[in-house]
């Protein structure tokens, strides 16, 4: 992170204390049962990806906090096949 982004800073700072102590904003999955992706996914993912991506489908989440551009672009190119 450059020193000329104030805002994910502050976010970075303020994140653990705001939603992921916060049992009511972050779940804490130990060894979910993961919904396996389909191979069309699984394949346009890179290995460290996938766990990450089954843990989102099988909660069913609203929301994915990242600060890995590649990781969100692969997602957003995921989308309509997902």
């Amino acid at each position: 992170m450059r020193e000329s982004e104030p805002a994910l800073r502050l976010i970075s700072k303020f994140l653990p204390g705001l939603i992921l102590s916060d049992p009511l904003k972050c779940l804490k999955a130990d060894n979910p049962e993961l919904v396996p992706l389909s191979e069309q996914v699984r394949a346009q993912l890179p290995d460290d990806d996938v766990y990450l991506v089954e843990l989102y489908s099988t909660t069913v989440a609203d929301l994915l906090v990242t600060s890995d551009g590649g990781f969100r672009n692969r997602l957003e190119a995921l989308t309509p096949s997902w």
